[in-house]
């Protein structure tokens, strides 16, 4: 998946197939209750505590949201219902509809 519209973040996204599983390293992130007292104060802060979404960050620092929206609807065309992430809590279930909600706003953009 091309993320360069995410830059200065280098992103690598992979799907696997069979077990339909979706691994990402900083395009989501989802802190729950598993991770540290800090950790979930700062997600709670961010408004990103038990919510698989990119950073509030990635908002800001995105250039090009088009390009970004783009690659996120060619993500969401793949079949997956697990999602791994580098820094939170793994999804085992309705991990796709989760997805979309976490960057609902970049779908909004106009093409």
């Amino acid at each position: 998946m091309d993320t360069s519209g995410c830059s200065p973040l280098n992103e690598c996204v992979l799907f696997h197939v069979k077990s339909r599983t979706l691994i990402v390293t900083d395009t989501v992130f989802h802190f729950d209750d598993q991770c540290s007292p800090s950790t979930r104060l700062i997600a709670k802060l961010l408004s990103g505590y038990n919510q698989l979404r990119p950073s509030l960050l990635e908002k800001f620092v995105t250039q090009d949201k088009v390009k970004v929206k783009w690659s996120i609807q060619q993500l969401l065309t793949w079949d997956f219902e697990r999602v791994i992430m580098a820094h939170g809590s793994m999804i085992e279930q309705n991990g796709k509809p989760q997805f979309k909600a976490g960057y609902e706003w970049f779908l909004e953009i106009s093409l």
